[in-house]
């Protein structure tokens, strides 16, 4: 049977893993499981740990959880997809039983038996496995056995449930969310596609004519409101509000929205440097608040929309259900999460702006420095440099990517270079002077810069200290 069944059928999954981060891998199981079509997760019993049964000796302990589901794939397709997600997660097959980065099993398909080559449900050991039986017993205490076994009747066959060890609590289940967006700039309007692509319901967007322009280009069809009114939209259904207005209205616009929330409701901001009180409005009415900073660029919407999954992305909160949400919303946008604290944000984003805007204007002023040297076209003549020293920073690390005069304690060539600068390009004379200074540390580290030679480059530069 292909194609798609008119009804959903209730199965239930076996999902197992021994092999890398175990516990991320089941999460990240669920997760693609959740975004197939066809398939919708509705919920996850906790996980158990136990010893490995069968396959080769000294294998690592399993973690275990069973999951359940609603498809419109028929019994085949089904299991196809579960192998899809094994091999995401780079499931290989080399010997029965043995180690592996992820198992999904299809144990049950309704209430149907099937035979056939390659499927058997319900799956013919899985009540003689206590691993599988003591988390399937969470979700149903009277599931679909083989042989039409019942578990009131079960006696031998049952298991040592006691062999298994509750390990972590159920696995987090993407659920479709309603969200609105205010202040739907490049940023705010890339996460607002990417969640509506995950299955979320984008409801209303707010902000200035620009915001209606671009709304209307990359969500048609979604509603242009007042700032409350987008909000209530989302709050009526205990959604989430993204704010994405600058940094410095992130306040205002909380304050001027913040009577349309409550209990059940998430808001979140997308700054990297500003804290969690921009959101105590919010947050006195009972709302949930974090932030959610995509640690990458949006120079417009559709790099945004390009660029943001695979990228890291930091989440702030203050409870972990607040941390819980903002990560499983992150997955959703196809990022990576990571934890971010709330008192470092300014020191990290200020990292960021070094990797990201500063890198910008350090290339902008070589540019107008070759013209001014009378290059006709600097950029295509410096992209093969600029592309070197980025590619083999990465590659190698700063330490070992980094030459030019600073590094080599070469003082002769940075009198000149700042002799030139100062009388023909005077603003970045101190930029110049500042980021040799910098490089003389980093290759001083390194050990690459003797004492002697970093104290010729400071003696070179002390024109130029403030």
């Amino acid at each position: 049977m292909t194609g798609t069944v008119r009804v959903p059928v209730r199965c239930y999954l076996a999902l197992g893993v021994n092999l890398g981060d175990r516990l991320a891998n089941l999460q990240a199981a669920v997760d693609l499981l959740g975004a197939l079509d066809g398939i919708r997760v509705r919920r996850s019993s906790r996980v158990y740990e136990t010893a490995p049964v069968g396959g080769p000796a000294a294998q690592p302990d399993y973690l275990n959880a069973v999951v359940e589901i609603e498809t419109t794939l028929p019994p085949r397709e089904l299991l196809g997809a579960c192998g899809a997600v094994e091999a995401e997660l780079g499931r290989e097959r080399a010997e029965r039983w043995g180690p592996r980065t992820i198992d999904v099993d299809v144990l049950t398909y309704g209430r149907e038996e099937i035979d056939e080559p390659g499927l058997t449900v319900p799956h013919p050991r899985m009540h003689q496995r206590a691993f599988v039986l003591a988390p399937l017993l969470e979700l149903d205490a009277d599931p679909p056995l083989p042989g039409r076994r019942r578990i009131a009747t079960l006696r031998a066959d049952l298991g040592d449930l006691a062999s298994v060890r509750p390990f972590a609590p159920p696995l987090q289940v993407r659920r479709a969310r309603v969200v609105a967006v205010v202040g739907a700039g490049r940023a705010g309007t890339a996460v607002a596609v990417l969640l509506a692509r995950a299955g979320h319901q984008v409801v209303a967007v707010a902000g200035r004519e620009a915001t209606r322009e671009r709304a209307a280009r990359w969500l048609p069809g979604v509603p242009f409101l007042s700032p409350a009114e987008a909000t209530a939209r989302s709050a009526a259904a205990g959604g989430v509000v993204v704010l994405g207005a600058p940094d410095d209205r992130i306040a205002e616009v909380c304050a001027a929205v913040a009577s349309a929330v409550g209990p059940g409701v998430a808001v979140l901001h997308l700054s990297g440097s500003a804290g969690l009180d921009l959101l105590d409005p919010a947050a006195a009415r009972g709302a949930t608040v974090l932030s959610l900073h995509p640690l990458q660029s949006f120079p417009d919407v559709e790099t945004g929309v390009e660029r943001l999954p695979g990228s890291g992305i930091g989440v702030t909160a203050r409870t972990e259900e607040a941390a819980a949400l903002g990560e499983a919303l992150a997955r959703e946008l196809g990022g990576i999460p990571f934890r971010l604290a709330e008192d470092v944000k300014p020191l990290y984003h200020a990292a960021a702006v070094f990797a990201s805007n500063y890198l910008v204007t350090v290339e902008a002023i070589a540019e107008e420095l070759f013209r001014a040297a009378g290059l006709r076209q600097p950029a295509a003549l410096m992209e093969p440099l600029a592309r070197t020293a980025f590619d083999r920073t990465f590659a190698a690390g700063p330490e070992a990517a980094l030459t030019g005069p600073a590094a080599r304690g070469d003082a002769g060539t940075l009198v000149r270079n700042l002799a030139a600068l100062a009388e023909l390009a005077p603003d970045a004379a101190p930029a110049y002077a500042a980021l040799a200074r910098a490089a003389a540390g980093i290759a001083a580290r390194a050990g690459r810069l003797s004492p002697e030679g970093r104290a010729a480059v400071e003696e070179a530069l002390v024109r130029w200290s403030s």
